[in-house]
């Protein structure tokens, strides 16, 4: 499915490096809750961009403060003091651990990924079976079934 993805990526001239490493990605998170605080929404959306491709096009580790700082800095944020003031905010690493607490006690969100669909009535379901999916037909088969 990686590759199909790859292919998917390359046709919208994009590129994607499904190898990066995964790390703990908890500091961008923080960051990520400092901007939609604090940016305009255009300015937070290119800081997520930013740090999306650190995993998917660069390789690198979620948990890399120096690919991370680097990132703030391609979207605008120049105060490399300023960035990583923040991803050491004791308030946006509070923030995330409530966001964790209502994904996994109201969403009932335990793993990555997850699939969750809005159904025709608007109830929140959550598809059990969409971490075992290995390919694309596979993924639209669940959807099949489900909605």
């Amino acid at each position: 499915m990686i590759d199909i993805l790859c292919s998917q990526f390359e046709e919208l001239d994009m590129e994607m490096n499904p190898r990066g490493l995964i790390g703990n990605s908890a500091l961008a998170h923080r960051l990520q809750i400092w901007a939609d605080e604090e940016l305009s929404p255009q300015q937070a959306h290119r800081l997520k961009d930013r740090l999306f491709k650190i995993h998917c096009c660069q390789g690198k580790s979620m948990g890399d403060v120096d690919a991370i700082v680097k990132a703030a800095s391609k979207a605008g944020l120049k105060d490399e003091a300023r960035v990583r003031t923040i991803l050491k905010s004791s308030k946006y690493a509070s923030k995330l651990k409530k966001m964790k607490r209502h994904a996994t006690n109201k969403l009932e969100i335990d793993t990555v990924p997850c699939l969750l669909v809005v159904e025709k009535d608007g109830k929140l379901r959550k598809l059990e079976e969409a971490k075992d999916i290995e390919t694309v037909e596979g993924f639209l088969e669940l959807l099949d079934r489900n909605i």
